[in-house]
């Protein structure tokens, strides 16, 4: 075969090659990405001696996600929370973060906010920011600065000088200040003024880029913009459970009347 033949037979393989596809491009469009489980609560029960606060919990909470948890005061709610945090073990059940049991491997993975205030009233807001950055180093002093100053509370005021609302405010601020993989809120709009409701939500619900967010509350007002789940407790059980889609199906678009319902005897 001649020279020319060999390189008219080189340039045809060349035009019979098949490109490999774009890496790149593979599943963009057509592959939905898997939920990231956060939180998982496996059965998970609790007693206090012979009496019982928690019976059989089974939830599963994922990165981006806000799951509301209601119940009036003396239901569970609390229990639940410091279970989650890996504050208490429970009696029964499994609760892990990220695949980690609950406990004290995982707290530096949890971002609390207890419904006890629990801020020291001799020191200034500022000191309390100073303290978070020191002992997180996912703490964001900047952002937190911010929302101090879009509510007006001076850094330099002690807590002894501020108001109940402004404190529990102070408190959301500094949990939601930190970028981890679970957010918890105990009761963050129980003591808040109600004209101040949705700027605390809006702080909360900006946790939901960074992780999962949990709150426990005895107040429904303004949760629906929030939440992506939605568990209704009655006497430490699981009395409605759904996800947003299905609770606007079944329910309507509205937490707060479905409360007013299943608790007006409570």
């Amino acid at each position: 075969m001649n020279s020319t033949d060999d390189k008219k037979k080189t340039e045809k393989g060349k035009n019979n090659t098949v490109k490999a596809p774009d890496k790149r491009t593979i599943g963009v469009s057509s592959v939905e990405k898997k939920p990231k489980p956060i939180l998982k609560c496996s059965n998970v029960g609790k007693k206090f001696g012979l009496k019982k606060v928690l019976s059989d919990f089974n939830i599963t909470v994922n990165k981006g996600e806000a799951l509301v948890v209601l119940a009036p005061e003396g239901n569970g709610k609390t229990t639940l929370a410091k279970i989650i945090c890996g504050l208490i073990p429970p009696s029964k059940g499994v609760v892990t973060i990220k695949g980690k049991n609950a406990g004290s491997g995982t707290n530096g993975a949890v971002s609390y906010q207890p419904e006890i205030p629990f801020v020291k009233y001799d020191v200034s807001v500022a000191e309390l920011l100073t303290q978070y950055s020191r002992f997180f180093k996912d703490f964001s002093y900047k952002k937190a600065f911010k929302l101090l100053k879009h509510f007006k509370i001076s850094p330099k005021t002690k807590f002894d000088n501020l108001s109940t609302t402004a404190i529990q405010i102070v408190e959301t601020i500094v949990v939601g200040c930190r970028r981890v993989p679970l957010y918890v809120f105990d009761d963050p709009l129980v003591h808040t003024d109600p004209k101040y409701r949705e700027d605390v939500i809006d702080i909360i619900s900006t946790c939901k880029k960074h992780g999962a967010v949990i709150i426990l509350s005895q107040a429904a007002a303004g949760l629906d913009s929030v939440l992506d789940k939605v568990i209704f407790m009655r006497n430490g059980e699981i009395y409605v459970s759904a996800d947003k889609k299905s609770f606007e199906e079944k329910y309507g678009n509205s937490v707060s009347a479905l409360y007013k319902e299943v608790y007006r005897r409570a």
